[in-house]
C-alpha cells in the first residue's frame, strides 16, 4: 500500500491519495487516518465502481460494467436508495427517482429530451 498526501502528527490528515496493492484507489480528506471524504475506487471482473464518500458514508455511486452498462445513483449505508441514472450498452436509459418511481428518458446532449413514465 502507499500513501501520498498530507501528514500530520505522524497520521494522513488533510488531501491525499491511498493506493492499495489490490489496485483500489481512495482520494479526498483524511482525518486522523480515517478517509472521511471523496471518492473510492475499485476495478473488478464486472467493471469499475466509483463510490462518493461524505462524512465518512457512501452517499453515490458510479458502476460502468464491462459492457459499457452504467449505474449513477445515490446510496446510503444500507445500499442503493435514491435517484439513479441507469443506461444499458443497448440505448435504454432510465432515471430512477424518489425511492424506486421509475420513468425511460431519452437524452440529447447530455440533457432529457423526453419521460415517459
Amino acid at each position: 500500500d502507499l500513501y501520498s498526501g498530507s501528514w500530520e502528527h505522524d497520521m494522513m490528515n488533510g488531501t491525499g491519495t491511498y493506493n492499495f496493492a489490490d489496485g483500489d484507489i481512495l482520494t479526498g480528506e483524511f482525518i486522523d487516518n480515517r478517509f472521511v471524504n471523496g471518492t473510492y475506487k475499485t476495478v473488478r471482473p464486472s467493471g469499475i465502481y466509483t463510490y462518493t464518500f461524505k462524512d465518512n458514508s457512501p452517499v453515490k455511486i458510479k458502476i460502468v460494467l464491462n459492457d459499457n452498462s452504467i449505474y449513477d445513483g445515490d446510496i446510503d449505508d444500507s445500499g442503493l436508495n435514491g435517484n439513479a441514472l441507469i443506461h444499458y450498452s443497448n440505448g435504454d436509459t432510465y432515471y430512477y427517482y424518489s425511492y424506486s418511481k421509475s420513468c425511460k428518458t431519452t437524452w440529447t446532449s447530455g440533457k432529457c429530451v423526453k419521460v415517459t413514465e
